[in-house]
């Protein structure tokens, strides 16, 4: 058995709520500077003022690494999806049932991970 795929999330709550300009405002802001990064990465800004959606997608969905931030009316979510060889170095941890060092890893990979932009 194997994972194809592990999605870890983290919802950022604002007590003051979250507008939509103020949340579009700042999804750009994070595009240009990733994008003005040495290490550039792709990004993508998806915007549906009908819907209230905004999505920033960070990588290729392909990318063994692939981030996203999604506004919510709650806050913003911050997602890293891990797949490919990325996922198979996390789910021993997981298949031998040695939970709190799976969740430490995967933890600490996630925080790695939004910190590296």
């Amino acid at each position: 058995m194997s994972l194809g795929r592990f999605d870890i999330n983290y919802l950022y709550y604002d007590k003051h709520y979250f507008s939509y300009p103020t949340a579009r405002a700042f999804l750009r802001r994070s595009q240009e500077f990733i994008g003005d990064l040495p290490r550039k990465r792709w990004t993508r800004l998806e915007e549906d003022p009908k819907k209230n959606d905004l999505l920033l997608k960070i990588c290729r969905r392909g990318n063994p690494n692939h981030q996203r931030i999604y506004f919510k009316p709650q806050g913003l979510k911050f997602e890293l999806e891990l797949r490919k060889y990325k996922v198979k170095q996390f789910q021993d941890w997981l298949f031998e049932n040695r939970i709190q060092e799976f969740e430490h890893q995967i933890t600490e990979h996630f925080f790695k991970r939004w910190s590296q932009l």
